[in-house]
């Protein structure tokens, strides 16, 4: 299986991000690290990144004292990547369930897929129709192949680095 890289952005994340960062760490995925990014957050965050920063050896932060856009933070996140398929996941989310790693990267293994993405886990707040559709889906059926790039959302996707390195060149 290959090395994934979870990448997660936050700026003033301190009400969701133990959340996610737990739906994170409790993957059974063999090999996985957790790049946090984080630009200029004045709350609360950078004590509980701290806080796992100390005890989980497989969490690295990279934090910024000024404020920074998404892609420039994405980048940062790939650049520090040492995995072969790089996972964005939005810091106010959790990831449904312990397998979605594993789950979200076996169509990766085919030589042609690109990449993957998927629905968020529904909040409670969420409407019902949300919820409905959220139930629904481990990942959309719509996979990006390598010859056909289509516009995503990335707020849970996994990529194949190579492919990033290759898009970006071009």
């Amino acid at each position: 299986m290959n090395k994934i890289s979870v990448i997660v952005l936050t700026r003033n994340s301190e009400k969701h991000l133990e959340k996610c960062i737990n739906s994170i760490l409790m993957q059974k995925y063999p090999d996985f690290e957790v790049i946090i990014i984080d630009s200029n957050s004045t709350d609360n965050t950078l004590s509980i990144l701290n806080k796992y920063n100390s005890i989980k050896k497989q969490l690295e932060m990279v934090c910024y004292s000024k404020d920074i856009s998404v892609g420039k933070a994405r980048q940062i996140g790939v650049d520090n990547a040492k995995g072969e398929i790089i996972a964005f996941v939005d810091s106010d989310i959790e990831l449904p369930h312990e397998n979605w790693l594993k789950n979200m990267s076996e169509p990766l293994q085919d030589e042609t897929v690109a990449g993957v993405q998927t629905l968020a886990k529904c909040k409670d707040s969420d409407p019902p129709i949300l919820k409905k559709i959220h139930a629904r889906f481990e990942y959309q059926d719509r996979i990006i192949d390598i010859n056909n790039y289509q516009p995503i959302g990335t707020s849970h996707i996994l990529l194949k680095k190579d492919i990033l390195h290759d898009f970006r060149k071009k």
